[in-house]
């Protein structure tokens, strides 16, 4: 059966960084669009790895290590690697991931997550966490300190001894990768991209950082797709209209959205 390849003639904008980009570009090319690199963010080690990998030396002190993206299962694989170790370490404590594609990392990894909320959000990890009941434990979190305070604020509210290490950082205004910004500033003025990615808080700071500002007149003619509430409220509070919010918080829902979308708008047509 031939795909329907809604984004057929749909120019796309990816932010994410120059790696993770990848992904998301094939996904919307698999449906005909056409996806413009220009990452906002990079990755880059933590400033102390000695924190990380002190925390990982003592796992047998966590119930729960936690996971909130592919980056932080990339750097605690990379941190047990340099101890001589592999994913059979992280069978001494129950692993909890917050969407598909960090779950999906770790399965690669040989790892299964014990834990992967219904709705891939922070949020929605924090209450899963809760349910399970972590009053008096010890849990791990390693991720980039942009993350969320909500995470850590709900596990302590639930009676947890939270434990959070830099496992990776997250660098706004990305790298000298993909198109430079006033290729991307002259697109958006001539209505060159129908729709602008975003796909964490992060990749919208890092955005504005590239471009300078985000300019109404861009607005008319540029749609903002967001992957989830949290990037749609970063959005917002820095000017970015939201034109559309991926109501499953995953790559693969937001390409779904947008297919959706331009679906919508041809058959009103």
């Amino acid at each position: 059966m031939a795909r329907s390849r809604r984004l057929q003639d749909q120019t796309v904008l990816v932010t994410r960084s120059w790696e993770q980009a990848q992904e998301l570009a094939r996904r919307l090319e698999a449906e005909g669009a056409r996806a413009l690199l220009f990452p906002t963010i990079a990755i880059r080690p933590p400033a102390s790895p000695q924190a990380l990998a002190e925390a990982l030396k003592a796992l047998d002190r966590y119930r729960w290590l936690v996971l909130t993206s592919p980056n932080g299962v990339e750097a605690v694989r990379r941190a047990l690697e340099g101890m001589g170790r592999d994913g059979a370490a992280l069978r001494r404590v129950q692993v909890a991931a917050v969407g598909p594609g960090t779950a999906e990392a770790l399965r690669a990894w040989g790892v299964e997550p014990d834990l992967v909320p219904a709705r891939f959000e922070t949020e929605a990890l924090a209450e899963a966490l809760v349910d399970k009941g972590v009053a008096g434990a010890a849990v791990l979190i390693a991720r980039s300190l942009l993350g969320s305070p909500e995470l850590v604020r709900r596990l302590h509210e639930a009676g947890a001894r939270v434990t959070e290490v830099e496992a990776y950082r997250v660098v706004p205004g990305g790298e000298e990768r993909g198109l430079p910004p006033e290729k991307v500033r002259e697109a958006l003025d001539q209505g060159g991209i129908d729709w602008v990615t975003l796909t964490s808080p992060s990749t919208v700071t890092g955005l504005i950082q590239r471009l300078g500002t985000w300019q109404p007149a861009w607005s008319a003619r540029t749609r903002v797709a967001c992957i989830g509430p949290v990037t749609a409220r970063r959005c917002r509070e820095l000017g970015v209209p939201v034109d559309l919010e991926a109501p499953v918080s995953s790559v693969e829902g937001l390409v779904a959205a947008l297919s959706q979308a331009a679906g919508r708008r041809r058959g009103s047509r």
